[in-house]
């Protein structure tokens, strides 16, 4: 079966291999295998941490959120506002609070999962139990003031102190105050835009700090509203990330490379194959409707997730009103412009590959014999007042239940549900490139595969790409190019949706049944209040489909044409179509008693996109397609008066036209389970549809002057 994570671990092997001129091949297998003898949880589990300048709480939430550590602690003892920095691989939990608490006057007692947090009142040496580990408190305090060279403070400064996790920032004027071990550490000061310093403190408690300008990266150019600048000469907030940042990345929807990214804030809310892109807010929340940015790839208006990750050359997200004027009201919550890989002079074939297993890595601890919940269920109800003749679980109940389940499993199971639905997972993805070309064109061809299992039965998904670059300069004034992308999902899913699916699995307990002896789907014997209808989890997920298939078509082709006075004509148009066909049967479900084999007939829908309710059979079909067209033409002029003066004038319009389109049809009345087309369906017929037009037609222009690369002036207007 085929399942989605709801949390998982994805391991990722690659492989990759060139082809220059003559083919060569080499095959590198490294086989590893890692033995620990140590028995206890806290011993085995190896932890990995990347944070830079993250509170205490964020650190702590992130070793909950991945191993089975549990902190017990006081506000009062533990600073969660604290900022810490710390990078480990594969460490020791002790190693961890080692480097979190050592310093900080902090007593952590290990037991297994569970690790207490205490004050240290005096000092007490490293070492004197195996289970209680604490350090001498910080004995040294100072203060100081970070400014650049001509004085100015630079608030959100970071203070580290070097080698270990305690770190603090400078307010907004500059000044700070910090603990460190002894007269003798050295502090790491960091801030952006500006070379790293170490300052040693050499016994002296009131610090005057000056930074001084790093240049590095600044004669980098980044792409920006119709055109690339120097970050050097940027006026707006532009965050960027190249191809390089997204390789040996197991990402399989490319929303997720944006994580990291400055002033960027990346959630991806689940893992579900085939429907886990990630929900991108630059600079948080402005407004109560759609908050999504506009999202344009080689300058159209375009997905990011129907494209490959192996196919992006660089993304780069536009963040304040003054670098995302340009695109007018659609860039109220900001611009993500994603650039295309494209070909080169040099003939090379590539060839990459990663193999991984997903697995659910965190669920709640439920109590998973049915003999102990039925007791602790009975004890609850004596404990709120509940006549020992009106419990639901009597004591005559739990022995016969107790018995049978030596004999007798499908009427008495002990079901561990979890076991049952979730089952490692496997994942794989192969992405083929050829590039080649002349001195005057370039070609790049890729194709992709994305196979992934989900973690949950009845759920995976495939997806199929191709890209298409060509680049070619016609002569000294002309120069045309164009990209062609298409893409093709597949994902399946419980009919019922996947929240309905884990709502069920975490209702079921180890007394509900999964199938008689006769194959049939069970439910349990006895009456629960509240809990009579159970709605078998395994039934619900193998019962049905629920099917997507989705195409989507991206064209693109320019002109550049250098005119008379320096001036360049550019023509850049497009075209996007979008088809996705969803699919629902809903079954007909019958569970029947362990004992009486007495049936009931439960409802398999829930599904959002169902249009009719109930419980008789039915398909539910709908067809969307969206169909866009993109014309822009811009002029653009730069003239250099000098080294570091420039003046750069663009003028454009553009014409984009939206054509959407549905069809829906349902119907009921199915003889089996097994039939899943329209026309075997027999009542309640039920059709709709429409379309929809739209155009917009605009005009913008952008002026940039650098002076003296000191001084900057850019305007825009759409």
């Amino acid at each position: 079966m085929k399942k989605p994570p709801k949390s998982g671990v994805i391991i990722p092997w690659r492989l990759k291999f060139d082809l220059k001129m003559k083919l060569s091949l080499l095959f590198l297998i490294t086989v590893s295998f890692v033995m620990q003898a140590n028995s206890s949880y806290s011993q085995k589990t190896k932890i990995s941490l990347d944070f830079g300048n993250a509170t205490m709480e964020e650190v702590i939430d992130e070793i909950e959120a991945n191993t089975e550590f549990k902190f017990i602690f006081s506000t009062k003892t533990v600073d969660l506002k604290r900022r810490v920095s710390i990078n480990v691989r594969k460490a020791t939990i002790k190693r961890v609070l080692d480097l979190l608490f050592g310093r900080e006057g902090i007593v952590y007692e290990l037991d297994d999962r569970k690790i207490l947090l205490t004050k240290l009142e005096a000092n007490i040496p490293i070492g004197t139990s195996d289970r209680l580990v604490v350090a001498n408190k910080i004995q040294f305090q100072l203060s100081g003031t970070i400014t650049d060279q001509n004085g100015s403070p630079l608030p959100g400064a970071n203070i580290l102190e070097k080698g270990t996790t305690n770190g603090t920032q400078a307010d907004f004027d500059g000044n700070f105050t910090i603990n460190v071990a002894n007269e003798n550490a050295v502090l790491v000061i960091s801030y952006i835009g500006f070379g790293t310093k170490e300052v040693e403190l050499k016994g002296q408690t009131d610090l005057s700090i000056i930074l001084e300008e790093s240049s590095a990266g600044l004669d980098e150019v980044v792409v920006v509203g119709f055109g690339t600048q120097k970050k050097l000469n940027l006026t707006g907030a532009v965050s960027s990330i190249g191809s390089e940042d997204l390789e040996n990345r197991p990402i399989t929807s490319a929303s997720q490379a944006l994580q990291g990214m400055q002033g960027v804030y990346i959630n991806q809310v689940g893992g579900q194959p085939g429907n886990d892109a990630a929900t991108i807010r630059v600079r948080g929340v402005g407004t109560l409707n759609n908050n999504n940015p506009l999202i344009l790839v080689n300058g159209i208006e375009f997905s990011i997730n129907d494209l490959n990750p192996n196919d992006i050359e660089s993304i780069t997200v536009l963040k304040d009103a003054a670098s995302a004027a340009i695109y007018g009201s659609r860039a109220a919550n900001g611009v993500v412009l994603v650039t295309t890989k494209k070909g080169s002079q040099k003939s090379e074939i590539s060839y990459s590959t990663s193999f991984g297993l997903q697995e659910v890595i965190s669920l709640p601890r439920v109590v998973k014999d049915p003999i102990r919940w039925m007791e602790l269920y009975s004890q609850a109800q004596l404990n709120f007042g509940t006549s020992s003749n009106a419990l639901v679980f009597p004591q005559s109940l739990i022995d016969e239940y107790s018995a049978g389940m030596l004999t007798d499993p499908y009427t008495y199971p002990n079901n561990d549900w979890y076991d049952i639905m979730f089952d490692p997972a496997f994942i794989q993805e192969h992405n083929l490139r050829f590039t080649g070309g002349s001195d005057k064109t370039s070609f790049s061809l890729s194709l992709g595969l994305l196979d992934q299992n989900g973690v949950l039965r009845s759920t995976d998904s495939d997806r199929y790409t191709a890209n298409l670059n060509i680049n070619s300069v016609m002569n000294k004034f002309v120069t045309i190019g164009g990209t062609f992308n298409f893409s093709h999902k597949k994902r399946d899913e419980p009919v019922v949706g996947i929240s309905e699916a884990m709502q069920m699995i975490f209702k079921a307990q180890s007394y509900h049944p999964t199938k008689l002896e006769d194959g049939n789907y069970g439910m349990n014997f006895f009456d629960i209040p509240g809990h009579r209808r159970f709605r078998n989890p395994l039934a619900l997920t193998d019962e049905g489909d629920s099917n997507i298939k989705n195409q989507k078509l991206f064209l693109n082709a320019f002109a550049e044409i250098k005119l008379p006075l320096d001036i360049v004509y550019k023509i850049n148009l497009g075209f996007t179509n979008d088809a996705q066909r969803r699919k629902i049967f809903t079954p007909q479900i019958v569970l029947y008693d362990a004992k009486t084999k007495e049936p009931t007939q439960i409802q398999a829908g829930g599904n959002p996109f169902v249009t009719f309710q109930g419980q008789e059979r039915g398909v539910d079909q709908r067809d969307d397609e969206s169909q866009n067209w993109t014309v822009f033409n811009t002029l653009n002029w730069n003239k250099s008066f000098s080294d570091d003066t420039d003046l750069s004038i663009l003028l454009g319009n553009s014409y984009e036209k939206f054509d959407q389109s549905y069809f829906t049809a349902s119907n009921e009345g199915y003889l089996s389970n097994n039939l899943y087309e329209l026309n075997a369906g027999s009542t309640n017929p039920v059709v709709s549809g429409t379309s929809t037009e739209s155009s917009l037609i605009s005009y913008f222009g952008r002026a940039n002057y650098v002076l003296g690369s000191k001084y900057l002036f850019e305007a825009n207007f759409r």
